[in-house]
Formats: C-alpha cells, structure tokens, sequence
C-alpha cells in the first residue's frame, strides 16, 4: 500500500477516535475502520459494526462476520434465532450474503492469513458439524 493511502486511513481513524467517549485500542480502531469501509453501503449503526467484530486471539484468522437475509443484517434478534423458528419461514429463492472480513496492517497478506480462513470457513460451514 502507498504510503499516502497509509497516512489518508491512519488520519481517519484518528478522527474517528476523537469523536468517540472513550478511545478505542488501535487494532480494534483499524478493524472497526475496516468493517465500516467494506459495508458502507449497508448504512449499519456503530452497535451493528461491533456485533459483527470478532477479531483479537484466536479469531481464526477472521476479524469480522455479517451475514445479510435479502439485504438485511441477522443479529441475535433476528427471528431466525428464536426457538419457534423452522427453515420453512424462509422464502425460497432467498438471498444469503456471508460476509467475512479480515483486517491487516501489514503491507500484504501472507498465504497464513489465508490458511487460517480457510481452515475456520470448512468447519463453520460444514451443515453436518454441531456448533457450540
């Protein structure tokens, strides 16, 4: 990454810092800046973006997971979620986007962060796999 690019983001989250009521730590800042970046679009509220950060230690080499039904964001008050739901609710034809971000300041990413992710998505996707 050019090292204008570098200033220009380090500068926003500097920014973004200062209108906050308390600092957040700078790994967490860059990848809250992250996931803000990738789905501006989605117009998600500060909550929202933070529900979705999962990065920090043994993260899988994932920082980030959103998952949007037609557009919309699931969270943990979604009524997929609830324990009277049933697949057949769901439409069919519905879209499902899986969204996965990982967030690096380092000048590239190495085939380790590649590995990691890969290695996280064939068991958080794997149907047959009980999950805990």
């Amino acid at each position: 990454m050019p090292q204008n690019e570098v200033v220009l983001i380090d500068s926003f989250i500097s920014d973004a810092q200062k209108t906050r009521e308390a600092p957040l730590p700078d790994d967490i800042a860059f990848e809250v800046f992250a996931a803000e970046t990738v789905l501006h679009d989605r117009n998600l509220s500060d909550d929202e973006i933070e529900a979705g950060r999962i990065g920090g230690g043994m993260d899988g080499g994932i920082d980030g997971v959103y998952v949007f039904q037609d557009g919309i964001l699931l969270d943990e008050d979604s009524d997929v979620f609830s324990d009277d739901f049933t697949a057949k609710n769901v439409r069919k034809n519905v879209e499902l986007e899986l969204w996965l971000i990982q967030a690096k300041r380092e000048r590239s990413f190495t085939e380790t962060a590649f590995d990691k992710v890969e290695s996280s998505l064939s068991r958080l996707l794997e149907i047959g796999r009980a999950h805990v």
